[in-house]
């Protein structure tokens, strides 16, 4: 099962649901797969420099770490941003030259454009196998969600075998 999360770095409600998030993958190891997606609001000044950011610091295959240090950064900037990238150990002068580029841009974009086509525009955003979820969810509502889907696979699988 996947969950996709449209987020925002500096959408304190993106904030919230990220101990949800974390509980829902200790919980459910294997069966739930969380996929991050991309949606800067435009009210956020640093929120688009931020997802730049994340997403050159994946190049560097340290994109989760990254995730967590923003999340948990008081205040986000270009200077944090470095300034966390060289506490994780990155290549600054890679990462300083993707920041730059039109393919961090060009990625970001990407995500945007996947948002608008669900209908999604505002954060944190979830879709859980096709289904969008708006707002900062529990981790008993993403229980709730996640085990009505294991319990109708299971249902399925009975069907096809009989």
């Amino acid at each position: 099962m996947t969950i996709v999360e449209f987020s925002d770095f500096e959408c304190p409600y993106c904030k919230q649901v990220q101990s949800a998030l974390k509980q829902t993958l200790d919980s459910y190891g294997r069966e739930v797969r969380l996929v991050f997606k991309h949606l800067p609001l435009d009210g956020h000044r640093n929120s688009l420099p931020a997802a730049r950011a994340a997403y050159c610091a994946a190049e560097q295959d340290r994109f989760w770490q990254f995730h967590d240090a923003l999340f948990a950064a008081g205040n986000l900037s270009p200077p944090g941003f470095e300034r966390i990238a060289s506490d994780l150990g990155l290549g600054l002068v890679k990462f300083q030259e993707c920041i730059a580029s039109e393919r961090s841009r060009t990625a970001v974009v990407k995500d945007i454009e996947t948002a608008r086509l669900l209908r999604i525009e505002s954060t944190p955003s979830f879709v859980v196998n096709g289904k969008v979820i708006k707002g900062a969810v529990s981790f008993a509502d993403f229980q709730k969600i996640i085990e009505q889907e294991l319990s109708q696979r299971v249902m399925q699988k009975q069907s096809s075998v009989n």
